[in-house]
């Protein structure tokens, strides 16, 4: 499962990992700011001198594309299970959801934890 620690970390290490590359071999005026759908455009459109960049750029942005599919599916997924779980867990996922900053991800994967911990508790007793 996709936890929200990787979903939050993936973006970061690759583009860090991709401006590295792009602020070595490109020019520095790039449109706008990174990850807008004008940079991207950009991002795409780019030829760089050598053909292990390209390589290299051409494999970032596959990455990048492969997570933000992925992240959508998953969170299909829980759009798709909330709804159908008890009432209980609907009720934890609403609070945290409620709370600022708290996003769908970060709400089911706590309440989930909080009964599975629950569930522990009890089974030890």
């Amino acid at each position: 499962m996709l936890t929200d620690s990787f979903a939050a970390g993936w973006p970061m290490r690759v583009s860090y990992q991709s401006r590295k590359t792009l602020a070595s071999t490109t020019p520095s005026i790039q449109p706008g700011r990174a990850w807008t759908a004008a940079w991207w455009q950009w991002v795409r459109a780019l030829d760089l001198p050598y053909a292990d960049q390209n390589t290299t750029l051409l494999d970032y942005v596959m990455q990048v594309d492969h997570q933000a599919q992925r992240l959508e599916l998953l969170e299909g997924a829980i759009d798709r299970a909330v709804p159908a779980a008890p009432a209980e867990l609907r009720a934890i996922v609403d609070a945290l959801r409620a709370l600022r900053g708290v996003a769908k991800v970060t709400a089911v994967t706590l309440a989930t934890d909080d009964q599975r911990q629950l569930l522990l508790q009890v089974d030890d007793n």
